[in-house]
């Protein structure tokens, strides 16, 4: 099977002395299960189901306990005509690899709880659709759609995921404030867009990319305040091109009510590409519902209302300046654009640029979270912690997060 290594994703793996492998196929053989069904059913806690991708199989799963359900052949997916249901237990660890599914997958709460969460791991595969209840780490890594699958999670990540579809975060149980949700490298489809409606943990957006399409691709209408700990939007790419009347057009749509001091955006491009001079036509829209400011700081903005400007002349527009805190943000005269990187030494990339802007830009490149027929069987590095300064008689230490496929 496809061996998938990372340190997020280590737990996948532990090999528990008591766990058996359990297989599905049409080979008749003893020991194999013709369902998958049925090979769930005999499966004690920790075992791994491997399914063979030569047959397709018609069945709607649900799944209650630890459990591994993975293709038997490397670089290919089973094929499943029906649902999967997982019933949350305390501390359960899930793990779906290579598949793809006709129709959803749901994971409800069960007797998960605050401090015994279960995690649920999707790792190469597919759905019609993926929705978690309160108490569910849901974590969506490392997938490719033909048809983009919507998710609506509450807590975990979506990592490097290419033409997903709406990704939206629902507001949790109001209890154990504190967590992060990680939206990470991923390419989203079509008119789609990521929706942060969680006021219980805090958001880390970084590297996602979504282009010239209509409607907005970021919209935070709830958010959790804490004066001490941000929620970060970092180095995206978000476009539009489209006009509608409304303000569902902007790349950047930002109606929460809370205090939004704590909402910072670093080194994105954020650019309504839409030649109009009516205020819908902005690169981010920050309503007065809520008290603070938005804070930005290195992003290159673009829009075509000719209302309020932040500097005249250059095409960087607001729809209130009230409500947004603009701090040495790129400015752009077309054709040209100047790169307004942090000056600040520990944001210089491993090719000694300054912060490149955008989701392509230096060693966080959008590449680096997913494959394609040129990456195939090498590591792609998605988090790297380095020294931004070495002196004599110093040993420099460099960290690196990321997944090996093979």
């Amino acid at each position: 099977m496809k061996k998938i290594i990372s340190s997020l994703i280590f737990s996948f793996f532990f090999l528990f002395c008591s766990a058996a492998d359990i297989y599905v196929n049409n080979s008749g053989q003893a020991g194999t299960y013709t369902t998958i069904t049925a090979a769930l059913a005999a499966a004690a806690p920790n075992d791994n189901v491997y399914v063979s991708p030569y047959d397709s199989y018609t069945e709607n799963l649900t799944i209650f306990q630890n459990v591994t359900l993975a293709s038997a052949v490397s670089g290919t997916v089973f094929n499943v005509v029906g649902t999967l249901t997982i019933n949350g237990a305390p501390n359960m660890n899930v793990r779906i690899i290579g598949a793809e599914f006709s129709g959803n997958l749901n994971a409800t709460t069960g007797g998960a709880g605050l401090n015994t969460k279960s995690d649920v791991y999707v790792v190469e595969s597919s759905f019609s659709s993926i929705s978690a209840s309160n108490f569910i780490q849901m974590h969506v890594l490392f997938c490719s759609f033909s048809v983009p699958m919507n998710l609506s999670i509450r807590h975990g990540k979506v990592i490097g995921n290419n033409n997903i579809g709406n990704i939206t975060i629902m507001d949790g149980p109001n209890a154990g404030v504190g967590d992060t949700v990680f939206i990470v490298g991923n390419v989203l489809g079509e008119l789609k867009y990521i929706r942060w409606r969680n006021d219980d943990n805090y958001f880390y957006i970084a590297n996602n990319t979504r282009v010239d399409e209509d409607y907005y691709c970021l919209e935070i209408d709830n958010h959790h305040y804490n004066s001490l700990i941000n929620n970060l939007v970092i180095n995206n790419t978000f476009s539009t091109n489209g006009y509608t009347s409304s303000y569902y057009d902007v790349p950047v749509r930002i109606t929460s009510s809370s205090n939004r001091n704590n909402i910072q955006f670093f080194n994105n491009i954020l650019e309504h590409k839409y030649p109009s001079s009516t205020p819908y036509a902005q690169a981010i829209y920050a309503n007065s519902s809520g008290s603070g400011s938005v804070q930005l700081f290195y992003n290159y903005i673009k829009g075509y209302q000719t209302g309020v400007s932040l500097v005249v002349g250059n095409k960087i527009f607001y729809s209130d300046q009230t409500n947004l805190n603009i701090l040495g943000n790129g400015i752009c005269n077309d054709p040209l654009c100047v790169n307004q990187g942090s000056p600040s030494l520990q944001f210089y990339d491993i090719d000694l640029t300054r912060n490149d802007i955008g989701t392509f830009g230096g060693p966080n490149s959008i590449k680096n979270y997913l494959s394609d027929s040129t990456s195939l069987g090498k590591a792609r590095v998605y988090d790297l912690d380095m020294p931004f300064e070495i002196w004599s008689g110093q040993t420099p230490t460099v960290k690196a997060k990321g997944t090996h496929t093979k």
